[in-house]
């Protein structure tokens, strides 16, 4: 194959997504019968196994793909916002200058008519005016993009509000009905269907007859619109709908998708950088908590929901094409701004502040049916920086050297899918946009064939820096940081030596070395090599739990004085538990009502409001005192039991406020749902020797300590008995999922469902036939508040003593 097979300026198609990965952890085959358009360009493409994102979140990744630059050059290092033109903090975000070079005018000195339909986030509108509220977007805005940027035909308005409703791609809203063929809203605002197929990537493929070639550019939302499950977060506490129904999506849509969790679900995350466990808590409290297994894997069933659905957009696309003779000489790319977590490594999801590939891996196809008749893949690396080199060399750009891309010209590749033009890719991250304080959050990365090496650094707060570095070869789903001092082995030292020094040299000639932080040296960290404290950002403050600690001790004072009236000065019993009851009912239904807890997003803790709760309590008491000593109760109670009354009526409404700090707390931050623990251990064993154990339902009591026995088939949907160590029956089970010899998992059936328990197994084969086990169980109920403490306490050295004692079961089959 050889790219003569083409007209010297061939008509190019780019489609992009946002947040779609590289496909990983689906079922075999699931990807092939539901993604029908990626079939389709495979078919007839080149696709990259080894496609990398350079940076991250939109914003930057969209302006490296769109200019060839790290966002050391082009400047937009941070997300940027558009919902609200009263806040000073998205007017100062940075947009993409006018004078950086870009697809669209470095195609038009190609002879290119270059042209934009979706999703751009580059830039801010020309009616940037807080009185239009949502529609500040306009017909002024088209020219505006062709002037200043050279795209033709833009539709706004843009997606620019990376969490709002309106923005979504799919669902009611269906902004990406609107940019394919006409069919959805104009951010959630009804328009002309005639008005808006006009503005369609369809009716431009339908109706164009310029004599220049075309570049059309197809940029899609979804599954981004993934950040609408659960939907029960911050931005929507107590709302009547979760987010994601709210936008058009139903559950039934979606959850009972074949798809599984990944396999690094239950991955203990102390050994990696603390952004990620501080950037975990922020997703638990602004989109909702994930701590139930049903919630995990439905976030993994609607991301896979959320593909399968955008593909389907693309496929009106492809069809558009064929329909209008174009395909055999237009190029089609077909690529994606970045990746999504999907709860993997230790439940997260997104994709800030991290290196994992789940994250990084994006998918990129090169398709036409004269330069590839037949499906062909390779293993070269590429990044989204190498696309406008490539598109420059493809549509024969004059002197493309003097626009100084930092990307490379992937053209070699595509002539021959063995060569290569690179032995790595490099990462960059600078987005603080979300409250990490006390952990480093920004990164430099590289990644080779084999590893993966990254450090993380604070220019803002000055956190200590921290360090990863992953072998891939033995270490594909990069559980394991071999840059973390309690993984640290001698064999790596120098291999570790050499990344850091080769990051350091690609930071160079990229451009790309952080002005603000003296980055360390190799003798720095070896110097140096300290774990960094465990950072923990207290999301509740002081104030509140101050109160709380006044409450409980006037609960326990007042409760004390209360007994004693009873007990010595013989009050009334009946009368003392009314006063009891009316006081906890107070605390819980009305002076609840005056303790306003909100999120503060900005300090990334609970802020409450002054409230009069206290001072209403003190009042009632001072009233009921005073009514105690009137002739009129002294004729209908004693003087003990008024005074018992009193004391019981203050210590109800204490645990009655306490009880709903509680509650409220948890609304926010989603914590006291559930209960995970876990267990990680590598065996000397094959994998599928190691299932045989672990399914082998009579070796159980020889390993696992919490359970004595457990009888039945271990088939989905097949029904088991369970016998806990510490309980005298048996209780029933249903196998929810077996994907032999890597995953089973199954959940119990407790009385009432007061109690939920979630036990699973994973297996991860690695190198030289060895296995990664992950034995994991949650605990989801209404009785968890009350168990969750003893849980703590009890389970995690029961689960380390599980891990080891099934090393030995293993050993000795």
């Amino acid at each position: 194959m050889t790219l003569t097979n083409l007209p010297d300026k061939p008509n190019i198609v780019i489609i992009i997504t946002d947040q779609e990965r590289e496909v990983m952890h689906w079922p075999e085959g699931w990807a092939e019968e539901n993604l029908q358009a990626r079939r389709r360009l495979m078919a007839n493409g080149l696709s990259f196994r080894n496609a990398h994102c350079n940076t991250a979140a939109c914003t930057p990744s969209r302006a490296t793909l769109m200019t060839g630059l790290y966002p050391a050059q082009h400047g937009l290092k941070s997300l940027l916002f558009c919902d609200d033109p009263n806040e000073k903090w998205q007017r100062s975000r940075a947009q993409l200058s006018p004078d950086t070079p870009n697809i669209a005018n470095v195609l038009a000195e190609a002879g290119y008519h270059v042209v934009l339909k979706g999703k751009f986030h580059l830039s801010r509108p020309v009616k940037y005016d807080g009185e239009l509220q949502r529609h500040y977007w306009s017909d002024a805005d088209i020219p505006f993009m062709a002037e200043r940027y050279g795209f033709q035909e833009w539709n706004p308005p843009d997606m620019s509000d990376p969490i709002g409703i309106s923005d979504y791609g799919g669902g009611n809203i269906n902004n990406d009905g609107r940019y394919v063929d006409g069919t959805g809203t104009a951010a959630g605002k009804p328009m002309p269907e005639d008005e808006q197929f006009r503005q369609s990537a369809v009716h431009f493929l339908n109706s164009y007859a310029g004599d220049k070639p075309f570049c059309l550019i197809v940029s899609l939302v979804n599954p981004h619109d993934a950040q609408g499950y659960p939907g029960r977060g911050v931005q929507n506490p107590f709302g009547r709908k979760p987010i994601y129904e709210q936008a058009g999506y139903k559950l039934e849509d979606f959850e009972n998708l074949p798809i599984d969790l990944p396999p690094t679900v239950d991955e203990d995350i102390s050994t990696k950088p603390a952004v990620h466990t501080a950037f975990r808590r922020v997703t638990d409290i602004g989109l909702g908590n994930m701590r139930s297994r049903t919630r995990q894997r439905n976030y993994a069933r609607f991301y896979a929901y959320l593909c399968r659905k955008v593909d389907k957009e693309i496929s009106k696309v492809l069809d558009a094409l064929d329909a209008n003779g174009l395909t055999e000489d237009t190029v089609v790319i077909r690529t994606s701004d970045h990746g999504e977590l999907g709860m993997a490594h230790g439940k997260m999801r997104e994709k800030f502040y991290n290196t994992y590939r789940e994250s990084l891996n994006v998918p990129l196809i090169f398709s036409n049916p004269k330069l590839y008749p037949e499906p062909q893949t390779t293993e070269s690396f590429a990044g989204l920086v190498d696309l406008l080199p490539t598109l420059a060399a493809i549509a024969g750009v004059p002197n493309p050297e003097r626009f100084e891309f930092r990307g490379k010209d992937l053209t070699p590749i595509l002539a021959n899918p063995e060569s290569e033009v690179q032995d790595y890719v490099h990462f960059t991250y600078e987005d603080d946009q979300f409250p990490t304080r006390g952990a480093a959050n920004c990164i430099r990365a590289i990644v080779e064939k084999d590893w993966k090496y990254a450090v993380y650094y604070d220019p803002f707060k000055g956190a200590p820096v921290e360090y990863e570095m992953y072998n891939l070869k033995d270490d594909p789903y990069e559980a394991t940081n071999l840059a973390h001092p309690a993984n640290y082995q001698p064999a790596y030292a120098e291999d570790r030596r050499r990344l850091h020094n080769r990051l350091i040299e690609v930071m160079k000639v990229h451009g790309t070395t952080p002005p603000e932080v003296t980055f360390p040296t190799t003798e720095a960290y070896e110097q140096n090599y300290e774990a960094p404290s465990d950072v923990y950002h207290d999301p509740i403050p002081g104030g509140i739990k101050r109160r709380q600690r006044l409450y409980q001790v006037i609960m326990v004072l007042a409760g004390l004085a209360a007994v004693y009236q009873v007990a010595v000065e013989s009050a009334f019993l009946l009368t003392v538990v009314g006063s009891l009851i009316t006081g906890v009912l107070l605390g819980l239904i009305l002076f609840s009502r005056m303790t306003q807890l909100s999120w503060d997003d900005e300090n990334g803790m609970i802020e409450t409001r002054m409230d009069f709760a206290a001072i209403l309590i003190l009042l009632v008491y001072v009233v009921f005192v005073l009514l105690a000593d009137t002739p009129l109760l002294r004729s209908i109670i004693t003087e003990s039991t008024a005074n018992g009354a009193g004391a019981a009526l203050v210590a109800g409404i204490m645990f009655g406020q306490i009880n709903s700090l509680r509650r409220k707390i948890r609304n926010i931050l989603g914590s006291d749902s559930s209960r995970d623990y876990s267990a990680s251990v590598d065996i000397d064993a094959p994998a599928q020797q190691v299932w045989d154990v672990v399914t082998d339902f009579k070796s159980y009591p020889s390993w696992n300590p919490l359970l004595s026995n457990v009888e039945g088939e271990l088939t989905v949907g097949g029904k088991l008995r369970v016998k806990p160590a510490f309980a005298p029956v048996a209780v029933p089970a249903t196998v929810t999922m077996v994907d032999k010899p890597n995953h089973f998992e199954w959940e119990d059936h407790v009385p009432l469902n007061l109690l939920t328990p979630v036990f699973s197994v994973h297996l991860l084969p690695l190198t030289n036939n060895r296995t990664r086990v992950i034995i994991a169980e949650s605990f989801t109920g209404p009785l968890l508040p009350l168990a969750g403490r003893r849980l703590d306490r009890q389970m995690p050295p029961l689960y380390d003593a599980m891990a080891q004692a099934l090393v030995q079961q293993v050993q000795q089959r």
